[in-house]
């Protein structure tokens, strides 16, 4: 997806969280997390990387959202995905 310069500006703050949340699912994945904790876990996370990414949800084009929408959709948050 091409972002216009405006928009990159946004991209690093998503970028950490996504990262982060990543990091963080690694770590709850595998340790002794019951299933309570892992889906909260997930719901913490996806709100935090969509908490980040809105502002620069908010400058994109319905085409950039639909392409947006279509790889969260992809790697399985397709409950987020729905919010873009």
């Amino acid at each position: 997806m091409s972002l216009t310069s405006e928009q990159e500006r946004h991209w690093p703050r998503v970028a950490a969280a996504i990262r982060s949340f990543s990091r963080d699912s690694d770590r709850v994945e595998s340790g002794e997390a019951g299933m309570g904790e892992k889906l909260k876990h997930q719901v913490v996370g996806a709100k935090r990387v969509l908490a980040a990414a809105m502002p620069l949800i908010k400058t994109m084009t319905p085409e950039q959202k639909r392409t947006a929408a279509g790889l969260v959709r992809m790697m399985g948050y397709a409950s987020l995905a729905s919010r873009i």
